[in-house]
Formats: structure tokens, sequence, C-alpha cells
């Protein structure tokens, strides 16, 4: 996995700890700093709202979405065909079953599994006939393995990415809500859903991300294992 989504990851736990600080964020104010886009037109966001929106602030960079606004800046036309080409999203209908399926399940129902014949398999020919064994119809078990295996053995003696014991036993949670967030901003941009259902869902995706993580780190450390998987 490229090394630029760890920075990235870092990022988001650097910019969180700016903008709660009002002295360091006026510094960097002064210098015309700008960490992340933000729209031009200005901000009305709660306090709630803006934390809400920050657990997908890294997927949304890739985006090049706005930071501080449901808003992304990205033209409907490219939202619109992101939605279906990517994600087979067209209409109400499939933009809630991918939200929901999201939320309720995402790359999470994977991950174990993943993880355990990676773990059981370290040679890749052996975890493949495994893995094709048990689940002949799912081809994305296999895929999803040897990408996580991949990401293991690059980075096992590099302390920037987490791939440790430690790190991977806290799951992908943190990928799915990352992109559950965006995902959402993108469904509202095109129609498919209301102002007030994309920000019931972000709020959703903020809680399970607050419920299941102590701090901005260890969310960040979950996306980058979750992307390393996918």
């Amino acid at each position: 996995m490229p090394k630029i989504y760890t920075y990235i990851a870092v990022a988001i736990i650097v910019f969180f700890w700016l903008v709660r600080n009002q002295t360091i964020r006026q510094f960097f104010k002064s210098f015309n700093h700008k960490d992340f886009t933000r729209n031009p037109k200005g901000s009305n966001l709660t306090k709630e709202q803006y934390r809400a929106l920050l657990v997908g602030l890294i997927n949304g960079e890739q985006l090049m979405a706005y930071c501080d606004t449901l808003e992304t800046g990205v033209s409907r036309e490219r939202l619109a065909e992101g939605l279906r080409d990517w994600w087979g999203v067209t209409d109400r209908g499939s933009a809630f079953e991918l939200l929901n399926s999201m939320m309720e399940e995402g790359h999470r129902v994977y991950f174990n599994v993943v993880l355990d014949f990676v773990k059981q398999y370290p040679d890749d020919g052996i975890r493949t006939k495994m893995i094709m064994q048990e689940y002949p119809d799912n081809e994305r078990v296999a895929e999803f393995a040897d990408n996580l295996a991949a990401c293991i053995k690059e980075y096992k003696d590099d302390p920037e990415i987490p791939y440790s014991e430690t790190d991977l036993a806290k799951g992908i949670l943190g990928w799915d809500t990352g992109r559950m967030v965006n995902l959402a901003r993108m469904c509202y941009e095109v129609g498919y859903i209301t102002q007030e259902e994309a920000w019931d869902l972000i709020g959703s995706a903020y809680e399970a991300t607050a419920e299941n993580f102590p701090d901005w780190r260890s969310f960040a450390i979950s996306y980058v294992i979750g992307r390393g998987m996918w």
C-alpha cells in the first residue's frame, strides 16, 4: 500500500489537534497555511456536525472534498458517475441499500475471516487453495487475503505502517465508517437522500466510531488497515 495513505492518516490526527488548539491554529493561519480544502463560501456547521464529518476526512481527501461542509465541492456529474460506476448506486433505493449495508457490515464482514486465513497459511498458494475450497463462490475473500498478507509482509518492520498484532485485532470499522460518511455526502448531493437523512447517517457513523476508538489515531490506523485489505 502506498505510504501516502499512511501520511494522510497521520494528517487527520494532526488536523484534529490543530482545530482544538486556538493558539496553534492562529499560528498556522498567519502563514496562510491550508491543511485541507475548505468551502470558500464558509461553514455553518455545529461543533457536533463538524466532529462527525471528520470521520470521513481521510477518504474525503482522496475525493478532494471540502472538509467543513456537507457539500463536497465536487461536481454533481462526477459524484453521480462515481456512485454508479464504483458502487452501483443509481437511485434512492440503491443508495439506502448500500449505506445500510456499510453501517451493518461493510468490509468488516470479511476482515476476521481474511485475517484468520492470513495467519494460518503464510504461503500464498496454499492460502488461496484453502480459501477457494471453503468459499468457492467468493473470490473477494482470496483477493482481500492476498492484499492484507502483502501489506503485513511488506511493512512488518516499518514503524510507520500499523500492521502489528494489536492494531490488526482492532478491526477495520474505521475504514467502513470513513467511507460511509462521504458516500452519504455524495448521495445527498446527487439527490438520492435528503440533508436530514445524510446527517442521520453521518451521526450514526460518528457514534459507532466514538464507541469503538479511544482516539483519532486508533481510528486512522483502522482505516489504513481496511484500505490495505481492500
